[in-house]
């Protein structure tokens, strides 16, 4: 068992490794999905940078990356914005964890939380679906690619 610390990556010290993990769990999922034109796989460094997102990770003992989840906090709601594993560490619980962690601070400070995945991207909907998310809107994005918007309600 992989065993891993989760930390707030700090963006400009972390981009680059940010950047690759997502780029290489996207190309996983374009295969998945069978997307040729994928927007996440194309997310850079730079990008990361000026991202005003929070970015989570998953390290382990020597500070290598396992998993990412990047956050945007609103007045009411957690939007979450990106999430990947390191194809090598797949199959782990490692998504499940970061969802984990933000769905239960989430729900101390009652907001929402919403995502968006790719309506063929089984694995996608089943992990969030574990965690109480319920289909709120799907539709198309300017790729052609069925998306479904999800949604976890405030308790409280």
């Amino acid at each position: 068992m992989l065993e891993c610390e989760l930390t707030r990556l700090n963006r400009d010290d972390w981009a680059h490794p940010i950047a690759e993990l997502l780029a290489d769990a996207y190309r996983v999922e374009a295969r998945l999905i069978g997307a040729v034109d994928f927007p996440p796989m194309h997310r850079t460094a730079a990008d990361v940078r000026r991202s005003e997102s929070s970015f989570f990770g998953l390290l382990d003992a020597d500070d290598k990356l396992h998993a990412v989840i990047e956050t945007e906090v609103t007045a009411d709601t957690v939007q979450i914005a990106s999430l990947g594993v390191s194809p090598e560490s797949f199959r782990l619980g490692l998504a499940s964890r970061l969802v984990k962690s933000v769905v239960m601070e989430a729900g101390r400070r009652e907001l929402s939380v919403v995502v968006t995945t790719a309506a063929a991207n089984k694995p996608a909907l089943s992990l969030y679906r574990r965690f109480g998310f319920k289909v709120q809107t799907m539709r198309r994005s300017p790729e052609g690619i069925d998306l479904v918007d999800l949604g976890c309600r405030k308790r409280g």
